[in-house]
């Protein structure tokens, strides 16, 4: 986009933001927008290269940092849609296996995220509401961590309240578990396991 620019000077905030702009609605990667992170961080490395002008090669003013900030028209623009409890029973019968059945009544009939639930242990459950104290976190693409046990945030600490018929169910499969530890998780896969259901 800038091949045809002889001076970095001559990059102005507008130009910059016709460039974003463009960035926004082109199908950049296998045919889809880019989300509006991905925008930020190469508005951001686009930053940097303009301060490393600034600072090295005497540019005298960042371009970047007049620029407007763009919002793409991807993901955080989208609603959640809820399903009914109809819907919510036709996909529970597809499901292989009674863990993966608890996994997702604890997601529909809590309103858990996955995380919460991967992570839940038996000291995590009280009779009819669940402690929330940790959330699954990734380390890396290869390996796992198995909790996180400071929040990001006190929000992130907090007791749900779940039905009986919940609560029942879940005794019933913590009672179906070999000699499962207080600080054991409860369910044998990961978020992403979940995740591509």
């Amino acid at each position: 986009y800038f091949a045809d620019v002889k001076n970095v000077s001559a990059i102005t905030p507008a130009r910059i933001n016709k460039w974003l702009a463009g960035l926004v609605y082109s199908k950049v990667y296998k045919g889809k927008k880019l989300r509006s992170g991905t925008l930020r961080n190469i508005k951001a490395r686009m930053n940097q290269i303009m301060e490393y002008a600034q600072q090295n090669y005497g540019l005298e003013s960042n371009p970047v940092e007049k620029a407007q900030d763009i919002k793409s028209d991807g993901r955080q623009n989208k609603r959640a849609e809820m399903w009914t409890l109809e819907q919510y029973q036709i996909f529970r019968e597809t499901l292989p296996n009674y863990p993966m059945k608890v996994f997702f009544d604890f997601l529909f009939f809590a309103g858990l995220r996955i995380s919460e639930a991967a992570v839940l242990t038996p000291k995590d459950i009280q009779p009819y509401k669940l402690i929330i104290k940790a959330t699954y976190i990734r380390k890396s693409r290869s390996t796992t961590s198995d909790r996180k046990d400071t929040p990001k945030s006190q929000a992130s600490v907090r007791e749900v309240q779940i039905p009986h018929f919940l609560y029942y169910e879940l005794t019933d499969y913590i009672s179906r578990l070999y000699k499962i530890k207080p600080n054991e998780g409860l369910f044998p896969f990961t978020p992403q396991n979940a995740r591509d259901v």
